[in-house]
Parts: C-alpha cells; structure tokens; sequence
C-alpha cells in the first residue's frame, strides 16, 4: 500500500513568524540608531478602536523588550520618566520622587 504524500505547502505560522522576525529585526536596527545617537525611547499604549484596540501598558512594555530588543531598564524609562517628557510632564510625573504625582501598586 502506497502512504500519501503529505502536502509541502507552507503552514501559515511560518510565514507569520518568518515576518515577525524580519520586521523585528528592522524594528532593533532602528532601535540600536536611537540608542547611538541617545535618543530618549517613549513607551506608551495605543488605545483606539480602530488599528490597535491594545490599553494594557504592560503589553506596550512586553512588546517593546521582547519585539523592538529594548532592556528591562529602557522598558520601565520608556513608559515613566521618558514618556512624562514626551508629554511635557516631566516636572510633576515620570519618576517616584517628593512632591511628584504618582499612581503605582506595590
């Protein structure tokens, strides 16, 4: 008895992922030209029904370790005090410090 071949086309995960890598990789290119040149990196969520229906911070953060290469401590700059500068807020948000607004769960 003859087994049948099994189909060679390609799984659609492969061809996802295959993306994700090559977009990842351009994505830390960027990342590793900010750095050189010390460009302060803003995390935030993008909260729109629309393209990116994502308001966890924690995700934003997740993505931007894990996808763009960025470091635990650029993560945790990115989404406090660099995205306070970002907003103009750097002098009364952004960091755990006297006399500075703060929402945060210990």
């Amino acid at each position: 008895m003859r087994r049948r071949q099994r189909s060679r086309a390609p799984a659609p995960w492969r061809c996802c992922c295959r993306w994700r890598s090559t977009a990842s990789r351009r994505a830390q290119t960027a990342v590793a030209a900010l750095r050189a040149h010390q460009v302060a990196l803003a995390i935030a969520s993008d909260c729109n029904p629309g393209s990116a229906p994502g308001a966890s911070l924690l995700l934003a953060m997740s993505m931007a370790t894990r996808l763009f290469g960025l470091t635990a401590e650029e993560g945790l700059l990115g989404v406090t005090r660099h995205a306070a500068r970002a907003l103009g807020l750097h002098g009364e948000r952004g960091a755990l410090a006297p006399g500075q607004a703060a929402d945060f769960v210990v």
